[in-house]
C-alpha cells in the first residue's frame, strides 16, 4: 500500500482514494511515455537497438477491419494476415475459438480474434483466399493456431478446394509461385487437419521438383524467371516434410536440401534472386525453414536472414517488408525481444501492477462494505414500509369511523328537521307571553278550586 492509506477507520476515504488514483495514473503515464520512447512506432530510437519497436509497428498496423497488408495489393491481405496471426503465436499471443466460445476476448488475443474473424468474411466463393492454393494453405494453418478444427465451414470449404488441386494435378501450375512450395505448403496443412491419405499424396506428386543434382527443389520455369527461386520451393518442401514429425522420411534428401540452402544464402544474408519483394518472400521462407531444423549452421542463416530484415527495415519502407522484418525477428530473436526489456523496466510495471492490484483490493472491499450498508438500509426501509402499511390500515379505519359518524349525524339532522317540519305543521299556535299567562291562569283556578272544596 501506498503511505498514508493505512489509517484508524479502516478504509481509505473517497479522497484518499482519488488521490492515489490520481497519483498512479500519473506514474502510469511517465512510464509509458518513456517506454514509447524506445519500444513504439515512430520513436526516435534506432530500429537496430529495439526489436520491439519493429514488434509494436507491425501490431500497430492493422487495419480497422482486423486485416494486416497493404491496401495496393488486397488479394495479398489474406497471406499477410495469416503471417501475422502465425507470428504473434509465437510470441505467446493467441485466441482460441473453440475455448472462448466466440466471445470477445480481452487483452491483445482481441487483434488475432478480429484478424480470424475477417478471414471468415474474405473466403472466396470457391473456398479458398488470396491469390493462389499456397495463400489458402497460410490461412488454413493460421486458424488452426485460433481454434479453427475440420467442421468449421471456412475450413471444410478450403480444405476441398485443396484436395480438388491434388487430385486434378494442381490447375494452378501456371502461377509464378507454384511448384514444390505448393505441395510442401499442403502437406503441412493436411497434417495438420489430420488428412494423412492426401498428405501423402501431396508427398508422392512433390518429387516431381526434386533436382536430385543439384540437392533442391526448383520449378522448370525457374531459369527463365516464370516460377519462384528455388530457395523458395525448396525452404517451402521442408517445411512441410517437417509436418509429418520430427523423424524425417527423406533423411538424406533433407539433409542435403538444407546444406544446399545454407549454400545459396547471399552475402547479405537473403536468399532469392530478382526484385526485393521476390527476395523478402524467399528469406522469410528460408527463415522459418531453418529454424526447424536444430542445426547450429541453419540457426546461423537464419539469424543472418533475419538481419537483413532488420538491416531493410524504415517506417517508411513498403507495409509488407515491415511485416515481413517482424515475423522474421519473431522466428529468430524472440529472445532478445525479452532481453531488451531491462530489468528497470520489468520492475517498475511489475510495481505498477501490484500498486493497481491493492488499489483494486481497497475499492472492492469499499464496494463490499457498500453492499452491506445498502443491505441495512434496505432492511430499514422494510421495517419502515411495514409500519407506514400499519399507519394507513389504522388511517383508512379511522376514515370508515368518521364516514359512519357522518352518515349518522346526517340521519339525526334528517330527524330534528322532519320534528321541526312537523311542529310547523300545527294550526294552533302561542307565544311564549301567552303561554305564560295560560299557565299562571291554570295554577290560579286550581288554588281556587282547592279553597273552596275546603
Amino acid at each position: 500500500m501506498q503511505p498514508g492509506w493505512h489509517h484508524s477507520a479502516g478504509r481509505p476515504s473517497a479522497a484518499e482514494l482519488s488521490t492515489t488514483v490520481a497519483a498512479l495514473r500519473a506514474r502510469s503515464a511517465r512510464v509509458q511515455s518513456t517506454f514509447a520512447a524506445v519500444c513504439y512506432p515512430h520513436s526516435s530510437a534506432d530500429p537496430n537497438a529495439s526489436l520491439l519497436r519493429i514488434m509494436t509497428d507491425a501490431l500497430s498496423c492493422q487495419h480497422a477491419d482486423g486485416s494486416w497488408g497493404s491496401d495496393d495489393t488486397p488479394r495479398q491481405k489474406p497471406c499477410f494476415t495469416a503471417q501475422t496471426i502465425t507470428m504473434l503465436a509465437r510470441l505467446g499471443i493467441h485466441y482460441d475459438r473453440a475455448a472462448d466460445g466466440g466471445r470477445d476476448v480481452l487483452g491483445l488475443g482481441h487483434v488475432v480474434q478480429r484478424a480470424a474473424d475477417w478471414l471468415e468474411t474474405v473466403q472466396r466463393a470457391d473456398g479458398g483466399w488470396g491469390e493462389d492454393a499456397w495463400d489458402t494453405c497460410q490461412v488454413l494453418l493460421a486458424l488452426h493456431l485460433c481454434g479453427y478444427r475440420v467442421g468449421d465451414r471456412c475450413v471444410d470449404r478450403a480444405l476441398e478446394l485443396l484436395r480438388f488441386h491434388v487430385s486434378q494435378g494442381w490447375p494452378d501450375r501456371g502461377s509464378y509461385w507454384f511448384g514444390a512450395g505448393f505441395l510442401g505448403a499442403a502437406m503441412h496443412v493436411f497434417n495438420r487437419y489430420e488428412d494423412p491419405t492426401f498428405a501423402s499424396r501431396a508427398f508422392n506428386q512433390i518429387w516431381e521438383f526434386w533436382d536430385d543434382e543439384s540437392s533442391c527443389f526448383r520449378s522448370s520455369g525457374e531459369p527463365d524467371g516464370q516460377h519462384a527461386p528455388a530457395s523458395w520451393q525448396t525452404a517451402c518442401a521442408l517445411s512441410g516434410f517437417r509436418s509429418f514429425g520430427a523423424v524425417s522420411l527423406v533423411p538424406d534428401r533433407v539433409t542435403r536440401a538444407y546444406a544446399w540452402l545454407v549454400k545459396a544464402q547471399s552475402p547479405d544474408g537473403s536468399w532469392g534472386s530478382g526484385p526485393q519483394e521476390i527476395t523478402s518472400y524467399c528469406t522469410l521462407q528460408v527463415i522459418n525453414a531453418m529454424c526447424l531444423n536444430e542445426c547450429s549452421v541453419n540457426r546461423e542463416a537464419a539469424v543472418r536472414g533475419a538481419q537483413w530484415f532488420i538491416d531493410l527495415y524504415s517506417l517508411d519502407g513498403p507495409l509488407t517488408t515491415r511485416l515481413m522484418t517482424a515475423a522474421a525477428v519473431a522466428r529468430t530473436m524472440s529472445e532478445g525481444l525479452v532481453t531488451q526489456v531491462s530489468f528497470y523496466w520489468v520492475e517498475e510495471i511489475l510495481d505498477l501492477l501490484e500498486q493497481y492490484k491493492q488499489l483494486s483490493e481497497v475499492q472492492a472491499e469499499s464496494c463490499q462494505a457498500a453492499d452491506v450498508e445498502l443491505a441495512d438500509a434496505r432492511t430499514r426501509w422494510a421495517d419502515l414500509d411495514r409500519k407506514a402499511a400499519g399507519a394507513r390500515d389504522e388511517l383508512e379505519s379511522g376514515l370508515k369511523r368518521n364516514m359512519e359518524m357522518a352518515e349518522e349525524l346526517s340521519r339525526v339532522r334528517e330527524n330534528e328537521a322532519g320534528t321541526r317540519a312537523l311542529l310547523d305543521s300545527y294550526a294552533f299556535r302561542m307565544t311564549p307571553h301567552q303561554i305564560v299567562v295560560l299557565f299562571s291562569s291554570a295554577v290560579l283556578v286550581v288554588f281556587l278550586a282547592g279553597f273552596l272544596l275546603r
